[in-house]
């Protein structure tokens, strides 16, 4: 692995939610996830949970008020973070 690859493991941007926010809804996707590699002890590489965004039900909405579309933006963020607590709750099965 280069050098240049070797120092970009486990870089997530600071903006990348709101990123993958944006591409998820501009293509009608319910959720994005952002995977970053990373390095382990042994020397090997994986992919970790970076960051994820999800759309939801809120695809489905014809029309939305300028509101309802804060309470959106709320709900999907509550989304992301379940997403998130998710994998991470998969990922410590893993190691017991």
């Amino acid at each position: 692995m280069t050098n240049a690859v070797k120092s970009q493991v486990g870089v997530v941007p600071e903006n990348l939610r709101k990123q993958l926010a944006v591409a998820v809804r501009s293509i009608q996707w319910s959720y994005a996830i952002f995977w970053s590699l990373s390095a382990t002890q042994q020397g090997y590489f994986s992919l970790q949970w970076g960051d994820g965004y999800y759309n939801g039900d809120i695809k489905t909405r014809k029309t939305v008020q300028a509101m309802e579309l804060k309470a959106a933006d709320k709900i999907g963020l509550q989304r992301s973070e379940q997403l998130r607590q998710l994998y991470e709750s998969l990922l410590e099965g893993e190691t017991d």
